[in-house]
């Protein structure tokens, strides 16, 4: 009886991935706030750049959770597919929030014009992390294992 393929951890993906994509734009965009004296940067370190980045990488994780590993057999056509879709989608969903969020009057265009870009990055590297990952954990389940190889030895 084959062991049943080890599926991936819903919690354990989001774990790795969500609170790295909210503290380094947070850290990295308010230390450079802070050196340049741009208060409202600083100001939106934590809310505006690092919100959209979790975020996207919330939904990057979840959705490549959800899609099975392509039948494509070169691994940087596997992660260049999933750098664009993770940067492009979260991007337009980030754009899309700060034009409702601007029409109705919540927020100034200025507060929000570095989500977009925050969600893209989020959302790219959350893509490549979770991508090469997954290729590679793929790649392990396909090789033989050290005994069946022993194995098919020994019979001929």
């Amino acid at each position: 009886m084959s062991p049943k393929p080890a599926r991936p951890k819903v919690l354990k993906t989001v774990v790795a991935n969500v609170p790295p994509a909210y503290i380094a734009p947070a850290v990295t965009s308010y230390a450079s706030a802070r050196v340049l004296g741009n208060e409202q940067l600083a100001g939106t370190a934590f809310t505006t750049v690092a919100i959209p980045s979790a975020l996207a990488a919330l939904l990057v994780s979840l959705v490549a959770l959800a899609v099975p590993v392509a039948a494509v057999r070169r691994r940087w056509v596997r992660v260049t597919k999933a750098l664009v879709v993770g940067a492009v989608g979260a991007a337009a969903l980030a754009a899309g929030v700060c034009a409702v969020l601007v029409a109705n009057g919540t927020f100034d265009v200025t507060t929000l014009i570095g989500a977009p870009i925050s969600a893209a990055i989020g959302g790219a590297i959350t893509a490549a992390r979770v991508t090469a990952s997954r290729t590679t954990r793929a790649a392990a389940d396909t090789r033989p294992a050290a005994r069946d190889l022993a194995h098919s030895a020994s019979a001929r």
